[in-house]
């Protein structure tokens, strides 16, 4: 929205948000900002994975050790003033959440079905609001869907073939004028291992048209 660039690292010690915006003359001229998840929540936000950002300029991010998927709003923020670049400067920007319905191990809180990546469906193709925030998981079948309006989560499941882990998803139009009809979600099949999937050997990975 704002030209700025937003990047995370990657690694279950890595928190790190990061915003750089390129100015008249990159490199020389970049300006980056980092912003780190607040610790004060029941459980340890960490285990960065795919960050995203919404027509708002709302950022996204799922995390996929520990199972929470934020948001981080940079116009909320009091201060972004951060010369140690501690991370800390602007902790009111956060919003932390968590799909707590994932069945997990037994005395264990962290959540098995880690996330991938994190998508926007920017058209509402969904049906459930423009810029709606989405993440892929390695074992539920599904992309769910995080509805910023009810704080709800909405798995999309794909129940056959088994073996669904969607790397990636993007909305298309096709018709504006035959309503949902005429728009879709396109994800993927998009395990290392196609042979996982049910059918084994020699599996082809696929499209999937929600």
């Amino acid at each position: 929205k704002d030209g700025a660039v937003w990047m995370a690292g990657i690694g279950r010690g890595d928190k790190r948000l990061a915003r750089v915006v390129k100015g008249n003359n990159p490199p020389e001229s970049c300006v980056a900002e980092f912003y780190e998840p607040p610790t004060d929540t029941a459980l340890e936000v960490f285990g960065s994975g795919g960050v995203t950002v919404d027509p708002n300029g709302v950022v996204w991010q799922n995390w996929r050790v520990s199972g929470h998927f934020t948001s981080f709003d940079r116009s909320k923020c009091k201060s972004t003033k951060d010369p140690q670049a501690t991370g800390k400067s602007c902790p009111e920007g956060w919003s932390v959440y968590r799909d707590t319905s994932v069945p997990t191990y037994q005395n264990s809180t962290y959540n098995p079905a880690a996330s991938y990546l994190t998508h926007i469906d920017y058209w509402d193709v969904l049906g459930m609001g423009k810029g709606v925030p989405l993440y892929g998981n390695t074992n539920l079948d599904s992309l769910v869907a995080f509805n910023p309006a009810t704080k709800q989560f909405v798995h999309l499941h794909i129940p056959y073939p088994m073996g669904f882990m969607p790397r990636a998803a993007t909305g298309r139009i096709d018709d504006p004028k035959t309503g949902w009809k005429g728009k879709a979600l396109w994800t993927d099949y998009g395990m290392y291992a196609q042979w996982h999937m049910e059918g084994g050997y020699g599996t082809l990975p696929k499209a999937v048209k929600m």
